[in-house]
């Protein structure tokens, strides 16, 4: 194996093992401590937990064993092996963060609790999906119950059990705790977005100049990204023109655009977001060719 490829794993697992660390503790220093509905395995074990007095972290590792073999033997191994780090590595952490008092991160404010666990929750989970690894428990459900019904999408399934498994807890927990746990599913699920794409954030440039060379130039030479012509033609004097494509890191936007305007004063630019961009120069090494 060669050096590229352990470094790969090792990020990975590196990745899956700190969003489980982070997943894990906020749930025992914030979310159970304090009886805070959530949704998903987890929030079923603390539910059923708490009603008959049995360990969480044993019901976790329970529930997700058994999904984890359904799973395996419904979706098939490929997608099994994507959740099996998860479903040995969170327990464990679980029932390691069980072993301590956690008490030193005690937090009365209620609005402060779900803000504080939304963050270390949506992080964990964020970690370990930018790993393109999954957690399990229903998120396999999910995969379980569509590849038999396709009449909704996989999220749509998700949100459903999700929020039966929070509706379970309303009567116990109270009308309060339940809508502060809807509150911090929406924390956490902005914090997933955000680590997801966090560094992978580009820019989209369409460029219409008559100093084409010129601009092409500086973006091959000056900030080493590609181009692409896209032939158009004006809408108000019918001219044939090429319009200029390229991406480049949202960083380098306002002084590409400095240095093309320094260029042509007279440049048109459009500039969309792209929240990622994969390929040659981005996600893979860059390949020169000679232009000659």
């Amino acid at each position: 194996m060669n050096k590229q490829k352990v470094l790969k794993y090792l990020k990975y697992f590196g990745l899956i093992l700190l969003g489980n660390i982070l997943y894990s503790f906020g749930i025992k220093a914030i979310i159970e401590p304090n009886q805070i509905v959530t949704g998903g395995v987890t929030g079923l074990s603390l539910f059923l937990a708490r009603t008959y007095d049995i360990d969480s972290t044993l019901l976790v590792a329970l529930f997700t064993l058994v999904i984890f073999i359904a799973g395996f033997f419904i979706l098939g191994k490929e997608l099994a092996a994507q959740t099996l780090a998860s479903s040995i590595i969170y327990p464990i952490c679980l029932w390691f963060f069980g072993l301590f008092d956690l008490s030193f991160v005690s937090i009365n404010d209620p609005w402060l609790q779900i803000i504080v666990a939304g963050v270390i929750i949506g992080t964990g989970l964020g970690l370990i999906m930018r790993a393109n690894a999954s957690t399990g428990g229903m998120d396999t459900v999910g995969l379980i119950i569509h590849k038999y019904c396709k009449i909704a999408s996989i999220g749509v399934y998700l949100l459903v059990l999700d929020t039966i498994v929070m509706f379970t807890q309303a009567p116990s927990a109270g009308i309060d705790k339940f809508i502060f746990g809807i509150i911090l599913a929406l924390i956490y699920s902005i914090m997933i977005d955000k680590v997801m794409l966090a560094g992978k954030s580009k820019v989209e440039l369409l460029i219409i100049s008559n100093k084409q060379e010129e601009v092409r130039n500086l973006i091959i030479n000056e900030y080493d990204r590609t181009l692409t012509y896209l032939h158009s033609k004006t809408g108000y004097l019918n001219h044939e023109i090429d319009t200029i494509l390229t991406v480049v890191d949202i960083r380098e936007l306002n002084k590409v655009k400095d240095r093309i305007y320094a260029l042509d004063p007279g440049a048109f630019i459009v500039v969309n977001k792209v929240t990622e961009v994969s390929g040659r120069g981005f996600t893979t090494s860059k390949k020169y060719k000679s232009q000659a």
